[in-house]
């Protein structure tokens, strides 16, 4: 028999309490109740519920004493965490959202509101559980290769130097050019697919952290893109004339680090998976209170089920294509999207190039919230 999903509800007004408790048995819920913020809190670690739904304000313990002794406890700082909170009391609401809670719902509320809140976060639970057990497999199954690729290039070519150094052989300034030029960009690469793997492991981390976020968030970015940066990009594809810039000015309320990693992921996708002399697109204008960055290539495309199992370590029609990397860079757009909540979008299809676009609010308390 598959166990029910254990709700513990917080909640100091006994009527209140009562209603919520017997509605969630009966549609399903197996349901543990406390009274204050002290209660709550051994009873979570106790019982370990599934999701806590909890009010903000209580006589005995509030919920914000509650929440942040969840998140300093490892085995309660991953339960999902739902505030209650009364219209209009949004400092308590923001406090709420800064120590981690992953949603809100304000008094009055009907009870389809509750088990609706209840419910969409139960899934996002699970997307993730699913989602880390694929990344872990395909950690163990791809990494070590991917790791071995440059690595080899970097000690092949220096053994090869070596060797010449001991049989008193000097390189020609060509050969020895070559030779550094496979030098840097096999050391690029291994520092590209190092430095992307812990920044996925670092946002996957902060989903559950809002310090964590925070860090992303300092210093804004601003737009336009200095033209060096793309440089940079076309020249490790050889393809220097390639990328088309049409990006309005404007301050983006999310750091320049990360904004340049979304920049850099999407064009080097887009490069990679494109012909060479085929432009690549780079958009960026305000709209409705947001900024749209958009990528657009002509390049292979992908299917509908393609883009729907985008993830790490993920690269499709690898016995035809040779793609370096571990397929880290749209996953790692996603995933930003997901941890900040934006919107994305993703519009391709086979031999139909691929446009991705990314919508960030410009109001920055959005961010503050999540």
């Amino acid at each position: 028999m598959e166990a029910k999903t254990l709700v513990l509800l917080v909640e100091d007004d006994t009527y209140l309490l009562e209603v919520a408790t017997d509605y969630l048995r009966e549609i399903g819920y197996e349901v543990n109740s406390a009274r204050s913020g002290q209660e709550a809190l051994e009873k979570a670690k106790k019982v370990q519920p599934d999701i806590i739904v909890s009010d903000i304000m209580m006589q005995n313990g509030n919920g914000l004493y509650l929440l942040e002794n969840l998140k300093r406890h490892p085995a309660t700082h991953l339960i999902p965490f739902i505030f209650v909170t009364a219209r209009g009391s949004r400092t308590d609401m923001r406090k709420g959202m800064a120590l981690g809670a992953d949603d809100y719902i304000t008094k009055p509320f009907n009870l389809d509101e509750l088990e609706l809140a209840i419910r969409s976060q139960l899934e996002k639970v699970e997307r993730r559980s699913k989602a880390s057990a694929a990344f872990d497999q395909r950690h163990l199954l791809s990494l070590p290769h991917e790791l071995r690729t440059p690595l080899n290039g970097i000690l092949g070519i220096t053994d090869l130097m070596i060797d010449g150094i001991r049989r008193g052989r000097i390189p020609s300034p060509s050969e020895l050019e070559e030779n550094v030029e496979i030098l840097h960009e096999s050391g690029l690469r291994l520092f590209r697919l190092i430095e992307n793997y812990l920044l996925y492991y670092e946002l996957r981390l902060a989903t559950g952290n809002p310090r964590r976020i925070d860090l992303y968030l300092n210093q804004p970015a601003e737009v336009p893109i200095p033209a060096s940066f793309f440089g940079e990009l076309c020249k490790r594809h050889k393809r220097p004339n390639d990328v088309r810039i049409n990006m309005t000015p404007a301050t983006l309320p999310i750091g320049t680090e990360l904004f340049l990693k979304i920049i850099s992921e999407l064009v080097d996708n887009s490069l990679k998976f494109s012909d060479p002399h085929e432009s690549v697109h780079v958009t960026g204008y305000e709209e409705r209170g947001q900024y749209v960055i958009t990528v657009i290539d002509n390049g292979l495309g992908m299917t509908s089920e393609q883009i729907e199992n985008v993830a790490p370590f993920t690269q499709f029609d690898r016995e035809d294509l040779e793609q370096q990397g571990v397929g880290l860079g749209l996953c790692l757009v996603r995933l930003i999207a997901e941890v900040f909540d934006l919107e994305l979008k993703i519009e391709s299809g086979p031999s139909k190039g691929t446009s991705v676009s990314l919508l960030l609010p410009l109001n920055e308390e959005r961010y503050e919230a999540k």
